[in-house]
């Protein structure tokens, strides 16, 4: 699992790669009592106000920078390249 902490390390794959724990499912939900919410739609609402409060995440941008060679201007052949996935149904 990457959340197991590496002894050697003291870190887990997660901490390293992520720069923090990975969160599981059953840790993102406060934990309540079972005699607290016994209506489920008490537990409904309960969950839905949790939800409302927690902090919205920080997005990550992903841009792919293309690179042209300074000197291309000078050259007498290029090689184009098509090379992307194809859309559902498109033949080959």
């Amino acid at each position: 699992l990457p959340s197991v902490v590496k002894e050697d390390l003291d870190f887990s794959p997660a901490e390293l790669l992520y720069g923090s724990t990975l969160g599981f499912s059953g840790q993102m939900i406060a934990p309540t009592n079972s005699e607290q919410i016994s209506d489920p739609a008490d537990y409904v609402h309960h969950l839905q106000n949790y939800i409302k409060e927690l902090p919205p995440l920080i997005t990550r941008v992903h841009s792919i920078k293309s690179f042209v060679p300074p000197d291309i201007r000078s050259w007498t052949h290029v090689f184009i390249r098509y090379d992307f996935a194809k859309q559902p149904l498109q033949p080959s």
